[in-house]
């Protein structure tokens, strides 16, 4: 086989896979809305955590979770679904449901956009300033999902990963204060222990 007949044999897989891709997500909007169908006539969505672990690692699960989440109002504990808002509820959101294609409920990421620690850390701030809001408005079942508070041991693991000598040193030629020193101090007890 030629360079030419190899990339025309390429092409033609990723058309294949491209296909089969917007198959099964059709497939499973169809059957996630007759799970919504289902719940709404019958009162039963056990179907739904069903079918969000039967996706596997490969696709993006959280976004199916996100659409039963907001159209039929169901609510997550631990690995599943375990309570929901009612019938009234999805039948209001019920077209609303069969409009939204689960696949598109988050903003897909970016395979070839790279990793920057201090966008992921303005993210991470950005997203706990605002649950930090949220949570006051919650139920008290919701509030126990919510934790904002740093345990010890990632605290630790942070330090390691600012690498806290170099802000503790002389990058400015500015001598360090005394709590940069105290903290220094702190640190190396840390990577010592």
């Amino acid at each position: 086989m030629n360079k030419q007949a190899s990339a025309k044999k390429i092409g033609q897989m990723i058309f294949q896979v491209r296909s089969h891709v917007e198959g099964f997500n059709k497939s499973v909007q169809h059957c996630a809305v007759h799970i919504l169908w289902h719940a709404m006539t019958y009162g039963d969505y056990d179907q739904a955590s069903v079918l969000v672990d039967s996706l596997g690692n490969s696709v993006r699960a959280s976004n199916l979770v996100k659409w039963f989440t907001e159209f039929g109002g169901l609510t997550v504990k631990g690995k599943g679904f375990k309570g929901w808002q009612g019938k009234e509820f999805i039948a209001e959101n019920f077209e609303k449901a069969k409009a939204t294609n689960w696949w598109d409920m988050e903003k897909p990421v970016n395979p070839y956009a790279g990793y920057n620690i201090n966008t992921e850390v303005a993210k991470l701030l950005k997203r706990h300033a605002t649950i930090t809001k949220k949570v006051v408005g919650m139920t008290k079942e919701d509030q126990e999902k919510v934790e904002t508070h740093i345990n010890e041991g990632m605290i630790h693991a942070l330090i390691n990963l600012i690498k806290f000598e170099t802000i503790a040193t002389d990058s400015f030629n500015v001598p360090p204060s005394p709590i940069d020193l105290e903290l220094k101090a702190e640190f190396d007890k840390l990577k010592t222990a």
